[in-house]
């Protein structure tokens, strides 16, 4: 039989996530909305800009998800929609 130090357990418990993640080799992705929000364009134009290759996306598996490096994001030009 095992015993488990409570006292240690409950802290790493209580421990809060700590922002950015311990982990570096995780990128941060974002999604096709944001990355559209983020560049001030449509998702379509976003989609376009990958087509184009202009944008460095990936699918997930064989779905429609689209996911992007936020670093590559931040980095494109902000486009400013215009008011109809």
């Amino acid at each position: 039989m095992t015993f488990v130090n409570r006292d240690r357990y409950a802290a790493a418990v209580d421990d809060p996530p700590r922002d950015p993640p311990y982990d570096r080799r995780i990128p941060d992705l974002v999604g096709l909305q944001e990355a559209a929000e983020i560049m001030g364009v449509s998702k379509q134009a976003a989609l376009k800009m990958v087509r184009k290759s202009q944008l460095k996306g990936r699918r997930l598996g064989r779905s429609t998800t689209w996911v992007f490096l936020r670093s590559e994001v931040n980095s494109m030009p902000k486009h400013q929609k215009t008011a109809e």
